[in-house]
């Protein structure tokens, strides 16, 4: 399948939780101990740099694919399902027994956010597992990698091999 974009980097489940009742002090997220806070608002949706930016261009007309890894659980089902509903191929999309990465966004009634992250499968994304030869999009757009410079190593060379465009 010819893309014109093929994304790379990590996939999440992001859960935001909206509460008046969150107290910020002196720029910290405070809250009673051993307490039970009211939630206002549940937000359950996909997040990550590769899968955020996948869906974008998506929306934007252009054919995308995503290089990244999910867990084989339910959350992983969740973020294949979400990227397909939004026309993201899910052909290079890996999967690994480790939990899908996760995270819990805290808003306070300001808008500000506190992150708890679990970066699980993200981190086990594989440049071994990746079909480069079959790998022939306009451009690639690389994002959060885990620190893996090899992956990274090998995407530029391809891009470098095949005259692909990178960001």
């Amino acid at each position: 399948m010819k893309f014109d974009v093929v994304t790379f980097g990590s996939s999440f489940v992001d859960v935001y939780l909206s509460s008046k009742d969150f107290k910020v002090k002196d720029n910290l997220l405070c809250q009673s101990y051993d307490s039970k806070i009211a939630v206002d608002k549940l937000v359950i949706t996909t997040g990550g740099g590769a899968t955020n930016t996948a869906v974008g261009l998506e929306r934007l007309g252009l054919q995308t694919g995503c290089v990244t890894c999910v867990g084989k659980d339910h959350w992983g089902l969740f973020v294949r399902q979400e990227l397909r509903k939004e026309g993201v191929s899910p052909l290079y999309i890996q999967q690994v027994d480790e939990a899908t990465s996760y995270s819990t966004i805290l808003v306070s009634a300001d808008g500000g956010r506190s992150a708890l992250v679990y970066r699980g499968a993200s981190s086990k994304l594989s440049w071994h597992k990746v079909e480069w030869d079959k790998l022939e999009p306009d451009w690639f757009y690389v994002s959060s990698l885990g620190g893996d410079l090899n992956l990274l190593t090998k995407i530029i060379r391809t891009a470098q091999l095949k005259k692909i465009k990178w960001l």
